[in-house]
């Protein structure tokens, strides 16, 4: 009986878990799904250092991206049943060094009040860190990688 009992909480508390990162809000389901869909890298624009060169960066210009819910590919990223989850981030106050460093420490979109974040994660992490970041700025997702801030467009066919 001891066992059972002891099985019986070791699912309940992994159920538990399980739904806690994979279920959304029906506000979280609302503003991610319009973002799903085929996109293609419009500009680029270097922010920082990274392994990246600018040839290669420029090569990535035009080349597409996918969201689903099936599957992520951006650049060289894939991401099979991905987890979402959308964050919204105040401004951070002149001075102030965030726990997350967004694209606006950078210096990139400066003039918004909010930072609505789409954090990807893998199925099978636990924890509080995602995958990659997607940042929404109206109809585009900047997605910064390896010191280069990539803006996607979504394809006309997909709006």
């Amino acid at each position: 009986m001891v066992i059972l009992t002891r099985a019986f909480y070791f699912l309940l508390i992994n159920f538990s878990v399980f739904l806690s990162v994979h279920c959304f809000s029906a506000v979280e389901l609302e503003e991610i799904t319009p973002l799903l869909g085929k996109y293609k890298v419009e500009s680029i624009e270097r922010y920082g250092g990274g392994l990246t060169t600018k040839q290669q960066a420029w090569k990535r210009v035009g080349s597409d991206a996918t969201l689903s819910n099936e599957v992520i590919c951006i650049l060289d990223i894939k991401i099979v049943n991905p987890i979402f989850k959308f964050v919204e981030y105040p401004k951070s106050l002149e001075g102030n060094i965030p726990e997350i460093k967004l694209s606006n420490f950078y210096g990139i979109g400066l003039n918004r009040q909010k930072i609505k974040v789409l954090s990807v994660f893998e199925p099978e992490d636990t924890g509080d860190e995602p995958l990659i970041r997607l940042e929404v700025i109206g109809d585009r997702i900047l997605f910064l990688f390896d010191g280069w801030a990539y803006t996607l467009r979504k394809n006309d066919s997909n709006k």
